[in-house]
């Protein structure tokens, strides 16, 4: 007799073969971290346009600060697997589930809102996406993220 699971039980080879490697999750944070820090730095300057505060868009200063972004993200892109090492396909625990995605998301709300520098939030934000791209990332696998 075949036993039923409540849930879906992947062959475990099949997760080791999809999971993403930190090359790939070192890439997907650099893009989307520089990508990110880009189009917030040239909103702003865009912004600052609309009320007369600037005469044009500095692109140097976008892509600038697009490059140091994407060096944010690099840095934190595996800072998932250094909270939780991932040992097996079945590593995943509270820093790599949908509840943290959420918090870091909140997390970059409440940066946005703060009274930091525009720099600061650049920075702090490529980190906040780096994080969330490594659990998109992951989210994709068979195994997918936990709840909690």
């Amino acid at each position: 007799m075949a036993t039923i699971y409540a849930f879906h039980r992947p062959n475990i080879d099949a997760c080791q073969t999809n999971m993403p490697n930190r090359k790939e999750h070192e890439l997907i944070s650099t893009i989307c971290s520089a990508v990110f820090t880009g189009l917030m730095d040239y909103n702003r300057q865009r912004r600052e346009m609309l009320f007369g505060m600037r005469s044009r868009v500095d692109m140097n200063q976008v892509v600038g600060n697009a490059v140091l972004g994407g060096g944010v993200g690099y840095a934190c892109a595996t800072l998932p697997d250094i909270l939780e090492p991932a040992t097996n396909p079945n590593h995943r625990n509270f820093f790599h589930s949908y509840t943290t995605l959420g918090l870091t998301a909140y997390g970059a709300y409440k940066v946005h809102q703060s009274t930091m520098t525009h720099q600061q939030k650049l920075l702090l934000n490529a980190a906040i996406v780096s994080y969330c791209s490594h659990l998109l990332a992951d989210s994709e696998t068979p195994n997918s993220l936990p709840l909690i």
